[in-house]
């Protein structure tokens, strides 16, 4: 895909395409980010769910063809729970990229528009340094700072 078009894709909003329970288009990660975890509930027993808090503990990283850098999985402890994967600690899950797929638009180097059907791997996780309303129903949360 022509760099052009990477970089158009990169300042889309995919939140919009809520249709697709889509994820942000773009998310800096570093160590130490609170995340949430989004789209699938992997374990309601183990408290890996849909909404859980986390912390990133390390973030692998790869380069495309297009020289972008991306992230190719986050290790995240998540405090609350007690699952154990091999060779991880307690409370530690190993996120990998979730594929989705949508048709968008993109406008060529000469101004045209052209149709384009656009596959995503992308953490299914969001930053989680806030909280709306929706966001943290059912959550016991310690200490809440809300403006009324």
């Amino acid at each position: 895909m022509p760099l052009e078009y990477c970089k158009q894709l990169l300042q889309t909003d995919f939140m919009a395409l809520s249709r697709f329970g889509a994820l942000p288009g773009f998310i800096p990660l570093y160590i130490g980010m609170p995340v949430i975890l989004k789209e699938r509930n992997l374990s309601t027993d183990l408290k890996i769910t849909n909404g859980s808090k986390g912390i990133i503990q390390h973030i692998t990283m790869k380069q495309c063809s297009s020289y972008f850098t991306y992230a190719k999985a986050a290790l995240i402890e998540f405090s609350d729970s007690s699952i154990e994967c091999s060779n991880l600690p307690l409370g530690y899950f190993l996120a990998e990229p979730v594929s989705w797929t949508f048709v968008t638009m993109l406008i060529n180097p000469d101004g045209t528009k052209i149709k384009k059907k656009i596959t995503c791997h992308q953490l299914p996780i969001e930053p989680a340094f806030s909280l709306t309303s929706h966001g943290c129903q059912g959550q016991t949360i310690n200490k809440v700072l809300a403006d009324l």
